[in-house]
């Protein structure tokens, strides 16, 4: 078989920038070195640059050579349109790749994947519990941020599909906000257009889809992370109206370390959990109503609970020994 040829030396490509918008200019230094630290000087360099939608769409091909401390300046136009990924929150990708040929005519290549935002704004948007439960109030969580993951304050405006109404909700400091809304069924659309007061504006259509079920129920913690000797607070809501009774497991590591049942009066019923010691780490916490049909309804939430603030100890000279809580 063929032997395994160790690579001779190293191709470094690096932008000057971390994201870029279609058509931007973009310039970046090339460095290509031999493993004991010798430039690869006056070496050939091939660069493209492509982008990816079903199939590979060439760019450019340009070619030059390294100075004699093996470095290069590229410079490049991006192309005024890029396809943007919905796995990648509307970003698109432009590559480049750039072959180094030294004297002995060894070749080596660099690849650099740039993230291209058709627009200065990132938006995602969650349901709280992963999917819609019909007839009961659900979170809508929105999120804005810029291409390179700071967050961004926004205004958000919501078309339901669903009803053809739009809400209005403004994002925090942190760029997130929240929509409040009662579904009719488990599959939602939604438009939601983001700006922000520098004049980003981006749009985009997220699609939920979901269970049908006879009924359903909504378990809301009032937070995702809380510490031991906190009271945990929970809300449930049924889209049922009237009395019943929704019973509650806490399992920890894979053990139910806790099941009580809970009284709904009009489709509302409320929780207060004490968190003690064993209770701490990641819980699961499961709510489910069995139906007058028999079936089970539910629905599952994950928390955090850190441990108590540690003890911490102050001594001072001239001073008894002394043990104070950090706890605030």
């Amino acid at each position: 078989g063929a032997h395994y040829v160790l690579p001779k030396c190293k191709v470094d490509l690096k932008p000057e920038r971390a994201e870029y918008a279609p058509g931007d200019h973009v310039s970046g230094t090339l460095q290509a070195a031999y493993f004991f630290g010798k430039p690869v000087a006056n070496a050939q360099v091939t660069l493209e640059g492509y982008s990816f939608d079903v199939q590979r769409n060439d760019a450019f091909r340009t070619e030059f050579t390294t100075d004699e401390n093996g470095q290069a300046l590229v410079e490049f136009d991006l192309p005024g349109y890029i396809a943007g990924s919905e796995l990648d929150n509307g970003l698109g990708r432009f590559y480049v790749q750039a072959s180094v040929t030294d004297a002995t005519n060894h070749a080596e290549t660099a690849r650099l994947s740039l993230p291209v935002s058709q627009s200065g704004l990132v938006v995602q948007a969650v349901p709280e519990g992963g999917a819609f439960r019909a007839g009961v109030e659900n979170i809508l969580y929105l999120m804005a941020s810029y291409p390179d993951g700071s967050p961004a304050e926004a205004e958000f405006s919501v078309q339901i599909y669903e009803n053809g109404q739009t809400q209005r909700v403004k994002s925090d400091p942190y760029g997130l906000a929240e929509l409040r809304y009662t579904p009719g069924g488990p599959w939602q659309s939604f438009g939601v257009e983001a700006s922000d007061a520098r004049g980003n504006f981006v749009r985009r259509d997220f699609t939920f889809e979901g269970q049908w079920s006879e009924e359903s129920i909504l378990l809301r913690p009032e937070k995702p992370v809380y510490r031991v000797g906190d009271t945990m607070q929970l809300d449930l809501r049924a889209s049922a109206p009237g009395a019943g009774t929704v019973y509650l497991d806490i399992v920890r590591g894979g053990q139910t370390v806790s099941t009580r049942s809970i009284r709904l009066e009009n489709g509302r019923g409320q929780a207060a959990v004490d968190l003690t010691p064993d209770l701490y780490g990641t819980l699961d916490l499961h709510a489910y109503k069995i139906l007058a049909s028999g079936s089970i309804v539910r629905d599952t939430r994950i928390i955090v609970v850190d441990p108590a603030a540690d003890l911490s100890v102050a001594v001072r000279p001239g001073q008894e020994l002394k043990l104070e809580s950090c706890r605030k």
